[in-house]
């Protein structure tokens, strides 16, 4: 089968997803295509623009199955290349554009929005990587469209739910094969005497983007909220995570307060792909405060390489871990959360972080190995169809 994979906005988590299929169906004939993640609102509005009037033989050819991701702008490249618009088309949402944290930063939201929708529309069949996602798309579409003065059709948001269905981004099987059990030697030179004392420690993960929307300033009430803890273990946190050229200032309260406290361990982000799990691999749960997340890939990863989760139930979380390694919402009371997330922890410390197998063995539930039969059925009934 020869297969045109598009990605817009080719962000790591996108282009993770897209090296995943690529393996998993080597035995089919790839072609790859993929934007640069820069410059977001151009790409979301132009890749059609780009890829439409493109000199690129590739968008020429004829393909048995086109899957791209929800950043394409469907409609408009159906149009532009009438070639394509005659084979079946995967859209794959990692995300949408209707439940993002309020932003300052947001521009021509308006426009975005209504494209993802000719997207899913234009589109043969979608997937999206959590029930999260598809509920708050199709919520925040039915409620975009409520606003619209006339002309909506109806039974628009029905269309796109009977062709829709739920399809996580895997996580790599190579995650359960065994990895060293020493410690990177940069890392080892930048906090030896620190691990040495500590080495009894909760070590704790926080492995985000650093943005707004990951909330950091609840990590620093998490952070303030446990310092006042008199029956605390000793602790050490990891901030680790993608960065952009604009930081949120909280970061540098947050890296002053970690160091007071005796608590800074690995800050910044880790480029080298093994010394970051190894990283994972010898800490002992990961902690998330975001106000955004569709799967949470990041936090699955560090949970099948060992570390427990703790987790706001809200968001995706509760569709890929249990009960018990969720803390209550507390949206409007953000120190209420942290307090709450605190008392959970120190449970959680009274019981045993350690129990990394127990752990990793509930995520391979979420592996390639476990769900690339359902990516295999739904592409193959697509085409078939």
């Amino acid at each position: 089968m020869k297969v045109l994979l598009l990605s817009a906005y080719n962000a790591p988590s996108h282009h993770r997803w897209c090296n995943g299929l690529i393996r998993y169906f080597s035995h089919w004939e790839w072609c790859v295509l993929a934007l640069p993640a820069r410059y977001f609102s151009w790409r979301m509005r132009g890749n059609s623009l780009t890829w439409g009037f493109s000199d690129d033989e590739r968008l020429r050819d004829q393909y048995d199955l086109v899957i791209a991701t929800s950043m394409v702008d469907v409609s408009a490249l159906k149009g532009f290349r009438p070639n394509l618009a005659t084979c079946p088309w995967l859209v794959y949402f990692h995300e949408n554009q209707f439940d993002y944290p309020d932003s300052q930063h947001q521009k021509g939201l308006l426009e975005i929005q209504l494209t993802s929708i000719y997207t899913a529309l234009a589109t043969d069949k979608i997937a999206f990587n959590s029930p999260y996602n598809q509920t708050t798309f199709l919520r925040g579409a039915q409620a975009l469209l409520n606003q619209m003065p006339d002309g909506v059709p109806t039974h628009v948001l029905d269309a796109i739910k009977e062709k829709s269905a739920v399809l996580p981004v895997p996580l790599e099987d190579t995650l359960w094969k065994p990895l060293s059990t020493e410690l990177n030697t940069a890392e080892k030179s930048e906090g030896e005497n620190r691990l040495a004392k500590n080495s009894d420690a909760v070590t704790v993960v926080w492995n985000h983007r650093w943005e707004y929307d990951k909330s950091p300033d609840r990590l620093l009430n998490f952070v303030n909220a446990l310092a006042k803890c008199s029956d605390r273990p000793a602790v050490r946190f990891h901030i680790i995570g993608q960065q952009f050229r604009k930081v949120p200032p909280v970061f540098d309260t947050l890296h002053q307060r970690l160091g007071e406290l005796g608590w800074l361990g690995r800050w910044g982000f880790i480029e080298d792909v093994h010394e970051y799990r190894s990283l994972l691999a010898h800490s002992d749960a990961v902690l998330s405060t975001a106000l955004h997340d569709f799967q949470g890939l990041s936090v699955l990863e560090a949970c099948a390489l060992g570390c427990s989760p703790l987790l706001p139930d809200r968001l995706a979380y509760p569709y890929f871990v249990g009960a018990e390694h969720l803390y209550p919402s507390f949206i409007e009371t953000p120190q209420r959360e942290a307090e709450e997330a605190v008392s959970v922890f120190l449970n959680r410390c009274l019981s045993g972080f350690r129990k990394k197998s127990e752990s990793s063995e509930r995520m391979k539930a979420w592996s390639w190995a476990e769900l690339g039969q359902q990516y295999q059925c739904v592409i193959e009934s697509l085409v078939k169809g």
